[in-house]
């Protein structure tokens, strides 16, 4: 295989992974008028603004990684990323889901330890999308 093949394989890959996630961000955006068309007038942060997250964290990046000609993640920090990528959706999805309603539960029990269930999501996502961008760096290092 020549550099130049490879170049354009990783071009690819990298615009497959954006325009994957511009679907879930239209999906996500159609979901969000949807459910709040049917909420009587209640409204989170967390649900109108839901379609920014796959957008900030999916579009952005595999895009930025597209126009530069970067090398592709490897299939370890493309899934430990994007997994982190729809822990943080999902977290935004639930708190927006539960504020709407007008739950008052904040917390959740896991393992007999209170831990707030949207502070739990956030966090697992971040370490989750750092331990993925941080396995890409090695990669590229080596």
């Amino acid at each position: 295989m020549y550099t130049s093949d490879t170049i354009i394989n990783n071009k690819k890959f990298n615009a497959r992974n954006a325009v994957t996630f511009l679907a879930v961000t239209a999906f996500c955006g159609f979901f969000s008028s949807v459910y709040l068309s049917f909420s009587h007038g209640v409204s989170s942060p967390f649900m109108v603004y839901l379609a920014i997250v796959p957008f900030s964290l999916g579009v952005l990046p595999y895009s930025l990684l597209y126009l530069l000609g970067a090398q592709s993640p490897t299939s370890t920090a493309k899934q430990l990323y994007n997994g982190g990528a729809i822990t943080v959706l999902i977290g935004s999805l639930v708190k927006g889901i539960v504020e709407i309603s007008g739950y008052e539960a904040t917390n959740i029990a896991v393992f007999g330890i209170e831990l707030n269930y949207s502070l739990l999501y956030f966090s697992a996502g971040i370490i989750l999308m750092f331990i993925g961008v941080s396995v890409y760096f090695k990669q590229r290092l080596k």
